[in-house]
C-alpha cells in the first residue's frame, strides 16, 4: 500500500487479492488504511502491517531494510 491505497500490481506480484489484503488488515486491527504505512509479504510468506498515527513515527529504515518496494 501507498498512502492508504493498494498497488493493484504488488498485490499480484505477491499472488495476493484485495480480498487477502482486507483480511490481513483486519487481522492485524488496521482500523484506517490512511493509516496503513506498509504492509509487506515476508520471505516467510507471513504479512507483516505496519500501521499508525500518520502524524506519529514511521517505520525506520532498519525496518524496511531489504523489504523490495516495486
Amino acid at each position: 500500500m501507498e498512502k492508504g491505497k493498494p498497488i493493484a500490481e504488488n498485490l499480484a506480484k505477491g499472488g495476493m487479492t484485495l480480498d487477502d489484503l482486507w483480511a490481513k488488515l483486519r487481522e492485524a486491527n488496521a482500523f484506517d488504511i490512511k493509516q496503513v504505512h506498509a504492509v509487506v509479504l515476508e520471505s516467510t510468506g507471513d504479512v507483516s502491517v505496519l500501521h499508525g498515527p500518520q502524524d506519529g513515527p514511521t517505520p525506520s529504515r532498519q525496518v524496511l531494510d531489504g523489504v523490495r518496494r516495486d
